[in-house]
């Protein structure tokens, strides 16, 4: 751990990667291991793992117990009754144990799977149906992550508890700094009546709805690399929107747009307060990660000129419902 700091701290300071492999005594390779991720990425294994005896006989095991969840649960096949059968059956010359560890495991994963995909359900669920706010979702999130851990999976124990509760102000602490910088940013624009200036600008440059449209996703996507999602529509939208209505432009299609581009923004650096939350809770490298994300992002580029040139994508539904 204490190399993996000096590595990362070396070439934060400018050293080069061969230097720094050179210096450390380690390969190229390993620095820029140590250069993707912000902590050591721990063990994982790039193989599943390997059961001659039994591998040839998964898919038997998978059907039945597939066919399983059709009957009742006392008709269901134990482990020993599937040893059973592939030996009767199939000529299986394999131990009772291995046929065990194998169905604990494929159920182990069934149950780790679906219990954390009623986060989702349990987050957008209450905010969309009313019951509770954005902040009360998260908490209420919070509250079903302790019964999952401590009551189905009981593996979370007051240790692993305090460690999350670090993990959580460390990366809240990221958020929070971004959040700060963004609204001091917003403060000082605000001041220097730069958005002003910028909308004159485009004013006096062309009354064109086109060409406005084009400019301000310019501008849109400029701040949204620099401000969070919420400064930036506080700073930006009030000044344009004159500007948007007296050009013709629908301020639904408008409000779309705003919302397209500060999501491209948000995870395009050198800020990206949404990419920087993502890499801190992933614990991955933040240019690693955005070299893997550019055809997402190209993709979003290319839904936002559709959005933009087209109207009818975005104003479509809202005719209808007219």
């Amino acid at each position: 751990m204490e190399l993996y700091k000096k590595v990362r701290l070396a070439c934060a300071e400018g050293m080069s990667k061969r230097a720094a492999a050179k210096h450390f005594n380690i390969s190229r390779g390993t620095v820029e291991k140590m250069l993707a991720f912000s902590v050591p990425p721990g063990y994982r294994r790039d193989k599943p793992i390997r059961r001659p005896k039994l591998d040839g006989f998964t898919e038997f095991i998978d059907a039945w117990l597939e066919a399983d969840k059709a009957v009742h649960r006392k008709q269901r096949h134990t482990a020993k009754r599937i040893w059973e059968r592939l030996q009767a059956e199939h000529g299986f010359t394999g131990g009772y144990t291995i046929v065990k560890d194998y169905v604990r495991d494929r159920e182990r994963r069934t149950r780790e799977m679906f219990v954390p995909l009623t986060m989702p359900v349990i987050i957008l669920g209450g905010i969309f149906s009313g019951i509770v706010t954005a902040t009360e979702g998260a908490a209420l999130a919070v509250v079903a992550a302790l019964f999952v851990g401590g009551v189905i999976y009981r593996d979370l124990n007051m240790t692993r508890l305090h460690r999350a509760m670090l993990d959580g102000i460390s990366q809240t602490g990221v958020v929070m700094l971004l959040v700060a910088t963004s609204a001091a940013l917003g403060l000082f624009l605000t001041q220097a009546q730069v958005p002003q200036q910028l909308a004159a600008a485009i004013t006096e440059f062309t009354t064109n709805p086109w060409v406005v449209l084009a400019l301000l996703n310019v501008l849109l996507l400029v701040l949204g690399m620099f401000l969070h999602g919420a400064a930036a529509i506080i700073l930006v939208v009030p000044i344009v929107m004159p500007l948007v209505s007296a050009v013709g432009i629908d301020p639904v299609h408008f409000g779309i747009i705003v919302t397209l581009n500060l999501a491209i923004g948000q995870q395009t650096p050198p800020v990206a307060s949404v990419l920087i939350t993502a890499c801190s809770i992933a614990k991955a490298g933040i240019w690693e990660t955005t070299r893997t994300n550019l055809p997402f992002i190209g993709v979003l580029a290319f839904i936002l000129l559709l959005v933009t040139y087209v109207p009818q994508v975005s104003l479509g539904l809202v005719g209808l419902l007219d």
